[in-house]
């Protein structure tokens, strides 16, 4: 579905429509794309034909009410919002030790782009997304495999799907390994929250936007500090620490019970 919808964007059959924009100091950030929500949802559209399919309503209702899942205590929440940000600052520091250049003038906008964003994310890949891949592939990988096994298995299709779409953004062969290996390393994440939290869609749907949003901000947008591919290479390095400390912090359980 992800593909074929991929397909039609790039022939030119699925015009852009519902796009909403937010202007300032010249610049545009995008808040909503429809045409780019739909081709997102894929995974949760998937997730819902089979669930409806094989179980009916109930199953489907109770898929999407662990969206509904915010009662997980404060320190879950907290850590919702420091383990991306430590991670990207633990990028940008590795990049500036290693002698790179970062781009500050255009700091004082960070906020604004970064909210901005945000909102975006969470309207296409992050609640478009997480339904499917951690509500629906994980839950049931894991009753059959190790939880640090199914996260393997759900970061590289989830990794897979993306390939046509970088390669139409013109990513080279280094590049692909730098996102590969970071997006195992956010399926160990996104894992352990969904784990931890009982199941809550919310919080993996929060915890994927904020990543996304931070890693658009410091290298996809005006205010960027630092060029897309030097960024990979030096997240993909903070991420796989990230993702080792919690592996070795839950002796590979991630979380679960």
């Amino acid at each position: 579905m992800t593909w074929g919808g991929l397909f039609v964007n790039i022939m030119g059959i699925f015009p852009a429509f519902g796009q909403w924009f937010l202007y300032g100091e010249g610049h545009v950030v995008a808040i909503l794309r429809t045409r780019q929500t739909l081709l997102n949802w894929t995974p949760n559209i998937a997730a819902v034909i089979v669930l409806g399919v094989s179980g009916g309503w109930p199953r489907v209702r109770e898929l999407l009410g662990r969206f509904l899942k915010w009662r997980v205590g404060m320190r879950l929440w907290l850590w919702a919002v420091l383990i991306p940000f430590m991670s990207a600052l633990g990028a940008v520091g590795l990049y500036g030790m290693g002698g790179g250049r970062i781009e500050g003038n255009q700091m004082g906008f960070i906020p604004l782009v970064l909210c901005q964003r945000f909102i975006f994310s969470l309207s296409t890949e992050s609640i478009g997304g997480e339904a499917g891949w951690r509500g629906f592939v994980l839950v049931y990988l894991q009753q059959r495999f190790s939880p640090f096994i199914s996260t393997l298995i759900v970061g590289l299709i989830w990794g897979l799907v993306h390939f046509p779409i970088l390669t139409v953004r013109g990513f080279v062969l280094q590049e692909f390994f730098f996102f590969g290996v970071t997006i195992l390393c956010l399926s160990v994440v996104l894992t352990w929250f969904y784990n931890r939290t009982r199941g809550s869609l919310l919080v993996a749907a929060f915890v994927h936007a904020v990543f996304n949003a931070i890693d658009a901000t410091i290298s996809r947008s005006f205010v960027a500090l630092m060029p897309r591919g030097d960024y990979m290479f030096v997240l993909m390095m903070a991420m796989m620490a990230t993702a080792t400390v919690l592996i070795v912090r839950t002796k590979g359980r991630l979380g679960l019970a």
